[in-house]
């Protein structure tokens, strides 16, 4: 499992570029048992070394006036790139849920938790 955090970036939610506040994002590997039925001993076991490769995130926007107020469908399909100093992601990805919060005397943020669909681009972060 690889974990990469930050607090600068964007998403692009119905063509509308946001900032995000921060945002983290979570690469796995889920393994996949491919031993024969007839095998018998524990050490026989074999894995796929590959698996089946899974991304997930959560970024925080604020939102302020100069914007609309985000209204993302559950299941959009949406573009994102997350940077920190070391490094720019970027892909694709589903949202699969959104939660609003306000905190007293502060600026609406907007959760937005996403399932990365496809590879996950990493580059140089922006200058």
């Amino acid at each position: 499992m690889a974990k990469y955090v930050g607090n600068k970036g964007k998403v692009k939610i119905d063509s509308v570029d946001y900032c995000a506040k921060s945002w983290e994002l979570t690469e796995e590997v889920g393994i996949i048992d491919v031993t024969c039925q007839s095998t018998t001993a524990a050490t026989a076991r074999s894995y796929m070394s590959d698996g089946l490769r899974n991304a997930t995130g959560t970024i925080t926007i604020d939102m302020d006036d100069s914007k609309d107020p985000i209204r993302p469908t559950i299941g959009n399909a949406v573009s994102f790139e997350l940077e920190n100093t070391h490094k720019k992601y970027s892909g694709n990805c589903l949202i699969t849920s959104v939660s609003t919060a306000v905190a007293v005397g502060e600026i609406v943020t907007v959760t937005v938790n996403i399932q990365v669909s496809g590879d996950v681009t990493i580059g140089a972060p922006s200058a």
